[in-house]
């Protein structure tokens, strides 16, 4: 399953804006990123009666008839499309359904499993149509809730999805799958503690399946509680999981609760069996950054990109790498060419806001706190930094604005309390020197 971005954030405050004054600096200056990126879903989709699904695993297979379907029974067609669907042949199983649906227009089968099929196909405003033709036949049938709402999840529609999941447990409060299709779609919103509960959920109806208890991992980590989620990753194995990502998954979490001997082991175990894992790679390159191995990073993730060339989280990191070791245009370069790829990354825009400060040049500074913090709105530590570049510009109440929304954001985040003063501080010394 691709995963729920799970986001590892190393900060920097930036250097304080008074020449005399000492740095106002966190434990570590640049933001690594350990994850794929992409935020997807897996949509569990759950068949009507005589549907596909985890039911008909291991079933005997229908020959799949190909002469003129005007002459199949009705039946017949319906088995055959199921086939088609098992056989990956979703082209031949939507004239199937359609066949018995020019005879049977209140099928809700075929309906249901022809939404399927366009839904895979990504006609999903078919798919959609089609569920919901269904669903005025079968207003109380649950699983055809949950699979509108999973159409209109992979559509974007995530306040209309979320309806649908709702209606479909109102219906139906011990669904399985309801419960782990919204716990995602909850996720995707942020809304992670949320997401802990509906997955807690799923698994009080359904304990055979290894992805529920992985991406209950995945939920628990993003709120930080790394050392439940290493357990649920553990059951995940025990129901036969043994894929790298979820030992990936486990990497990560690792690295979350500090154990950086765990996490390597783990991550050269991978890279051994597989050197073309990019994935790895880069988790192998943050590593050794962490452990400030900088030559080894930059040799690690230089390969991560060789292997891909758009893997932007490793451009990220390498940038970091070079900063590190003092090649501080090639790191901003490096930061640029992973912007230009992907524009929307605040990780990128941070560090190389960063740099740029520290360089001198705090208007092209605060231009990339300002779009880091258009697509990361509560980044304290961007506000900060933000006010940093303004006051070195001599915006200084803009800057005192900034620390504000910084404090706002983390009543804990000393470095914001400390420019404050210091801006007062001076603004009364110049009230002084004008009486």
């Amino acid at each position: 399953m691709n995963k729920i971005a799970v986001r590892e954030i190393i900060l920097l405050t930036a250097v304080a804006f008074s020449s005399s004054a000492s740095c106002c600096m966190a434990q570590q200056p640049l933001r690594d990123d350990g994850d794929k990126g992409a935020v997807s879903v897996v949509h569990t989709l759950t068949p009507l009666e005589g549907g596909f699904g985890a039911d008909n695993i291991g079933a005997p297979v229908p020959e799949i008839h190909l002469q003129s379907y005007s002459s199949v029974p009705s039946d017949q067609l319906t088995a055959d499309g199921l086939a088609s669907i098992q056989n990956g042949f979703l082209d031949e199983a939507v004239k199937q359904f359609n066949e018995v649906l020019s005879r049977q227009p209140d099928n809700v089968v075929a309906r249901n499993n022809l939404a399927v099929c366009l839904k895979r196909q990504g006609q999903l405003d078919q798919a959609i149509a089609n569920f919901r033709t269904a669903l005025e036949s079968e207003p109380l049938k649950a699983e055809l809730h949950n699979n509108l709402a999973t159409a209109l999840m992979a559509k974007g529609d995530l306040s209309e999805a979320m309806k649908s999941f709702y209606a479909a447990l109102r219906l139906r409060p011990d669904y399985p799958e309801a419960h782990y299709n919204l716990a995602h779609l909850l996720s995707v919103q942020g809304n992670n503690n949320s997401a802990v509960t509906e997955f807690e959920e799923a698994l009080k109806y359904k304990t055979d399946n290894p992805a529920y208890y992985r991406d209950f991992g995945d939920a628990l980590a993003a709120i930080g509680r790394s050392d439940d989620a290493l357990m649920e990753y553990d059951a995940a194995e025990q129901k036969g999981d043994h894929s790298d990502e979820l030992k990936l998954d486990m990497v990560r979490a690792y690295k979350q609760t500090g154990n950086l001997v765990k996490a390597k082991q783990m991550v050269d175990e991978i890279v051994n069996r597989n050197p073309k894992n990019v994935e790895a790679i880069n988790q192998l390159g943050v590593l050794l950054l962490k452990t400030e191995h900088f030559p080894e990073a930059q040799f690690a993730l230089k390969r991560a990109l060789e292997l891909d060339p758009n893997f932007p989280q490793a451009r990220n990191n390498l940038g970091i790498a070079l900063y590190h070791l003092n090649h501080v245009n090639d790191a901003m370069n490096t930061w640029n060419e992973a912007l230009a790829r992907k524009p929307n990354y605040p990780e990128a825009r941070y560090n190389l806001g960063t740099a740029l400060y520290q360089s001198g040049r705090y208007k092209d500074a605060r231009e990339q706190f300002s779009q880091c913090l258009k697509l990361s709105p509560n980044d304290a530590y961007a506000y900060n930094n933000l006010g940093l570049a303004m006051m070195k510009m001599d915006c200084r109440d803009d800057a005192i604005e900034q620390w504000r929304k910084a404090i706002d954001l983390n009543p804990n985040l000393a470095q914001a309390y400390i420019n404050i003063g210091r801006a007062l501080s001076e603004k009364n010394a110049d009230a002084i020197k004008t009486q």
